[in-house]
């Protein structure tokens, strides 16, 4: 995909094979651990850029509880 492509040359972007390990052994255990106890159908995953530590992540959410689509957000300077 076009936008992810994108993603990959911003400078916060770990590499693939460092997005991919965070997204198996801390993401993806995460979600099933905080919703291990429900049934949940479809997720959605998307990248989310963590200002703080200046990285770029996977996250998960399951469709169920989406209410809406942020198209651009940002941090306030501190």
């Amino acid at each position: 995909m076009d936008k992810f492509k994108s993603i990959k040359d911003h400078e916060f972007y770990l590499g693939d094979e460092k997005i991919i390990d965070d997204f198996k052994k801390t993401r993806l255990p995460n979600y099933k651990k905080e919703y291990a106890l429900e049934e949940k159908g479809l997720i959605l995953i998307s990248t989310t850029l963590l200002t703080d530590e200046k990285e770029i992540h996977f996250s998960i959410h399951p469709v169920d509880l989406i209410v809406g689509r942020i198209s651009f957000s940002y941090s306030p300077s501190k």
